[in-house]
């Protein structure tokens, strides 16, 4: 069976797409449900409203590692550019966490491959400090010749920071059917080292 893993990151995109089709719009029972809390009313931080359906996810300890959020099982991704898009909302994060994909592909030596969220500004920003509300966030990635032709499980996952609060809304798997994205990836993406999950979640992570 084939999976895709995926990282939450954000980039930024400065191609203009003639089509963006989305394959996986995430609804509540598709989170791993140790991993985070999904809303059931309306909650308000900061004065920013977070609407139900949102997920929240806490980190109280700088010993919690990588969470799964979610896993994407054969995914019917048509074209080589793809990736997982959503927003983010985060309060009072110390040190910086991230959000990230794992990309998995049938056969040896393909992956897994990841992308993450670690750039400075855009979609792909880590995640620290507090955002003013809601603001979008990427993961893209593109197959190439060295990483399979399909993805068979997407993973993403959450790596936290020392502490902070963080809630993810509209979370959706989606292909670009066009140019290529403007995306932080090499030859596919990055491998893992020896030892390192391969799957797909939303994590937290200390950096």
């Amino acid at each position: 069976m084939k999976k895709l893993i995926g990282i939450l990151s954000l980039a930024l995109c400065s191609v203009c797409w003639a089509e963006v089709r989305t394959i996986v719009e995430v609804t509540p029972d598709m989170w791993i449900a140790d991993s985070v809390e999904i809303l059931d009313a309306t909650k308000i931080e900061n004065e920013v409203p977070i609407p139900p359906g949102a997920v929240f996810i806490e980190s109280v300890s700088p010993e919690e590692r990588t969470w799964p959020l979610l896993v994407f099982d054969s995914p019917d991704i048509t074209s080589k550019n793809y990736a997982i898009q959503g927003e983010v909302y985060h309060i009072n994060v110390e040190d910086e966490g991230y959000l990230e994909t794992w990309n998995h592909f049938e056969g040896e030596g393909n992956g897994p491959y990841f992308t993450r969220t670690m750039a400075e500004f855009g979609p792909m920003r880590w995640i620290a400090n507090t955002s003013m509300g809601f603001r979008d966030f990427s993961l893209p990635f593109q197959i190439s010749k060295g990483s399979g032709s399909k993805a068979n499980q997407d993973r993403n996952e959450f790596g936290p920071p020392s502490t902070g609060r963080v809630y993810l809304r509209n979370v959706r798997l989606v292909e670009y059917i066009g140019e290529s994205p403007n995306a932080t990836q090499v030859n596919g993406g990055v491998r893992p080292q020896a030892g390192e999950s391969a799957e797909f979640s939303d994590c937290l992570e200390d950096y």
